[in-house]
């Protein structure tokens, strides 16, 4: 579903922060996780005579909770993967767009990723560059991509 919204953004042609998506993509995935657990919760809670409204509140207080856990996990591994496979393009994003993420000048690109482990700041300052750098990720990736294709076909 988010997928599908990107690409109708990008072929009306609107550019949209990183951090505008990081929110909509947090929102559908906590939205979905508390509206599917809270709904087959109140099924249950119908059919085993305890009333639908109660385990609805659990069910989708659980199922938010999950989900928070979840969209959680599954940035800060974006994030440490690409410090790890491309420390150069975050650093560069965090000095020059996110000035205010005081980066100490001793870290360079070796040594990127255990700062990000530092704290929760700096790793909320990765996430976020990491969102910022991921077209120019994905371009790079695609050209990678092409280049191992064409010399596939070259060497057969």
């Amino acid at each position: 579903m988010v997928e599908g919204l990107s690409e109708l953004v990008a072929f009306a042609g609107i550019s949209v922060p990183a951090r505008a998506k990081f929110v909509g993509r947090f929102l559908a995935t906590t939205t979905f996780g508390a509206l599917t657990f809270g709904l087959v919760c109140g099924q249950l809670g119908v059919m085993l005579a305890l009333g639908p409204l109660v385990p609805f509140m659990l069910g989708a207080w659980t199922g938010y909770s999950l989900s928070v856990v979840s969209f959680w996990r599954s940035e800060v591994a974006n994030a440490l993967s690409h410090a790890q496979h491309y420390p150069r393009l975050l650093e560069y994003a965090i000095r020059t767009e996110f000035k205010w993420a005081q980066l100490p000048q001793d870290v360079g690109p070796d040594r990127l990723e255990k700062w990000a482990r530092s704290s929760v700041a700096a790793l909320s300052w990765c996430i976020l560059a990491s969102l910022s750098c991921q077209p120019m990720i994905e371009e790079h990736q695609e050209e990678k991509r092409k280049e191992r294709l064409e010399n596939a076909d070259t060497s057969e």
